[in-house]
């Protein structure tokens, strides 16, 4: 095998692009020899950084006449449900492909049927979840050709902060994801004023990564409409791996919670988090409350807030969680393998 095509959805901080770009990165230093290109439906503020690892090019496919620009390539990579609009993606028997779906889980019911004839003529098709997996066989995908692969992040350093990290200043309660309702800014929000009502003397502060500045403006609006203006800084970091590693406490209030990203960061950098339950939460890394209760949550990040100890206790417990099962060396050489197999070069 010479030769990888990625086709992507776009370039933005959320949990498929994430999770393309780690396994990426692992492809090119473990398999420099592999010529590897990324064809994006859309942009996003992490261009750059596909860009710095393979050839990418933003594609609008409604506009391409003729053949296919990946005619050639040893096996085709679809990443994500936005990619498998891409016509022919694989759209016939002798391009087969592997599709990788670490957002399987979400979506409102029967929405993965229109894509199962396309499922059904891959080589392969990749999820993170049992939960995803019952998902695509309840669509019709025959399961033979499903495998479970976890999520992935990168493990830091150990010498990189953490939670409960002795520093002055205040206890900095961070939330992360997109200004629309799948975010979950407005229940981040909720949780922002339960928490500073029942502060007392803890010092806390907040700040909302993941989205663009002029997408932060519509978290602002809420915080200011709720009486916050002013409460909620904006996080100019787009690596979520980088960001997590400088707040105390994660509150993840996303509302499709089996495509998160930032939790699962988190864990591996042993900050404490958060979060609504559901089957893209690691077990046991994090504090799950039922959702969407945001008093629940507000609840839970008052705790860690006011106790350091507890703070390097969960911080502690998800980092050897993540590092046990999803660490980017454990599982990026299982999605290759399946590559590898699925290729014809």
């Amino acid at each position: 095998m010479t030769s990888m095509l990625v086709v992507g959805g776009d370039a933005e901080p959320s949990a498929p692009s994430n999770h393309l770009l780690e396994l990426l990165r692992w492809v090119r230093h473990h398999h420099p020899d592999v010529e590897a290109r990324v064809l994006l439906l859309r942009g996003g503020p992490l261009v750059h950084r596909f860009q710095d690892v393979v050839p990418t090019t933003l594609v609008d496919w409604s506009a391409q006449p003729g053949e296919p620009p990946w005619v050639g390539a040893d096996v085709t990579l679809i990443s994500g449900r936005e990619a498998l609009d891409a016509e022919p993606a694989i759209a016939g028997p002798e391009v087969g492909g592997v599709v990788h779906l670490p957002d399987a889980a979400g979506g409102p019911p029967g929405e993965l049927g229109r894509w199962r004839r396309r499922l059904n003529q891959a080589c392969a098709v990749l999820v993170d979840s049992d939960a995803a997996r019952r998902t695509l066989v309840s669509e019709g995908v025959t399961p033979a050709l499903i495998e479970v692969h976890p999520r992935m992040t990168p493990m830091p350093a150990p010498a990189a902060p953490g939670a409960g990290r002795r520093r002055r200043g205040p206890v900095v309660v961070g939330g992360w994801g997109g200004s629309g309702w799948a975010g979950g800014a407005d229940l981040f929000i909720r949780v922002v004023a339960a928490v500073r009502r029942a502060a007392g003397d803890v010092d806390v502060a907040f700040e909302w990564g993941g989205c663009d500045r002029p997408a932060f403006e519509a978290v602002e609006r809420m915080a200011a409409s709720a009486g916050l203006d002013g409460a909620v800084t904006f996080a100019e970091e787009l690596d979520v791996s980088a960001w997590v590693s400088t707040i105390d406490v994660l509150v993840a209030t996303e509302r499709r919670v089996e495509t998160s990203v930032a939790d699962l960061a988190a864990a591996a950098a042993g900050v404490p988090y958060v979060a609504f339950q559901g089957p893209g939460r690691v077990a046991g890394a994090g504090r799950l409350v039922s959702y969407p209760d945001a008093d629940a949550v507000a609840h839970e990040v008052q705790l860690l807030c006011r106790s350091p100890e507890l703070r390097d206790t969960v911080g502690r417990n998800g980092s050897d969680r993540v590092r046990d099962g999803h660490a980017v060396d454990q599982v990026a050489p299982g999605i290759w393998d399946v590559i590898r197999r699925c290729a014809t070069g």
